[in-house]
């Protein structure tokens, strides 16, 4: 059984990325422990990863090959190892891969052999789970590090990393295939999709903007930081970068404005609907400070951060989803191995 730690954040919280914002209010934050382990955790997602259990599970990816599930049962957070992989997974992501199978699936993406510093070709992953237990498929293949994934339209899934490539993967009747692949301005970091297209951040400061079939989308955001971490709501996009800054742009070719500031690296960018009193939804993030940072407009106009939650080591991704008995949250992992859940005080 992994103990929970209980942690109560009172912050005055009015809307986030809402266009409307209203009067503050006074919000209570519960943080857990979810899971407890020796070794980094690179990526975290979640999604309805096991058909057995009502509502959604949270997925994990360390740095020694280890992919974990967590969930609660009985209002206690367990866990178990879904798979053992020969080589560091960096990014996870959860949705419709296979729509004969119930639930959600889960991709990883990562380095094929050894640690992400050892080089070698990159690698993606497919897990889901049958009668019979945690299936296990071998989706793609890249010539360097994969680090970013996002999944696509139902069916699909874009991956991308060190080769300068994004390729858009779907399982046909011979098995995972690459639909498509095109090239990126540098080592892509995060990916983002939505209706309007697909988003990817790289360590050369710039986003690579695509639509679904592929094509780039001339833009003229170039930050002189490297970008880690990337959202996408609907035209909107949430990244932020090395140097701490969390941007907004309300459209790829928008002029960004620098929402947050952190003095050290950030490593999360979400939106997330987390106040019930605001319309629209909210901006999240995390970083190498240890912070989980909730950022909304306040009544005046202003952007405001506080945060929510807190770890003892850097943050390494951060990620949002419905979770039973908590409602919308904010998940986080990082180096300390520790899997933290920031919701609402109910």
């Amino acid at each position: 059984m992994i103990r929970a730690s209980l942690l109560g954040l009172a912050v005055s919280a009015a809307a986030g990325c809402a266009h409307s914002p209203i009067e503050e209010k006074t919000v209570s934050w519960n943080q857990e422990t979810a899971y407890e382990g020796s070794t980094k955790l690179g990526g975290c997602t979640v999604g309805d990863l096991d058909p057995d259990r009502p509502g959604q599970e949270i997925a994990v990816v360390a740095g020694n090959g280890d992919v974990i599930l967590v969930f609660l049962d009985q209002g206690e957070w367990q866990s178990e190892t879904v798979d053992h992989l020969p080589g560091e997974m960096i990014q996870c992501a959860a949705g419709n891969l296979l729509p004969d199978h119930p639930g959600d699936e889960l991709i990883t993406v990562g380095i094929a052999q050894g640690g992400e510093d050892d080089g070698g070709p990159g690698s993606a992953w497919v897990f889901f789970k049958t009668s019979s237990g945690w299936q296990r498929q071998k989706a793609f293949e890249d010539s360097a590090l994969l680090h970013a994934v996002c999944m696509g339209p139902p069916g699909t899934a874009f991956v991308a990393g060190y080769s300068h490539k994004v390729h858009r993967l779907e399982r046909g009747p011979d098995g995972w295939a690459a639909g498509w692949s095109a090239d990126l301005a540098g080592p892509a970091k995060g990916a983002a999709w939505s209706q309007d297209g697909l988003a990817i951040c790289d360590a050369n400061g710039r986003l690579n903007i695509f639509d679904e079939g592929g094509q780039a989308i001339p833009h003229r955001a170039a930050f002189p930081a490297p970008q880690a971490r990337i959202a996408r709501d609907g035209a909107r996009v949430l990244v932020c970068d090395n140097g701490g800054d969390l941007r907004l742009l309300n459209s790829p070719t928008s002029i960004p404005e620098v929402i947050h500031h952190e003095s050290d690296r950030l490593r999360g960018a979400v939106f997330a609907d987390l106040l019930a009193e605001s319309p629209g939804l909210e901006c999240a993030t995390a970083g190498y400070r240890g912070d989980v940072t909730l950022v909304y407009r306040h009544s005046k106009g202003e952007w405001h951060a506080e945060p929510v939650g807190h770890d003892s080591d850097r943050f390494h991704h951060l990620a949002t989803g419905v979770l039973p008995g908590r409602g919308i949250s904010l998940v986080g992992c990082g180096y300390s191995g520790r899997v933290t859940v920031v919701s609402r005080r109910r």
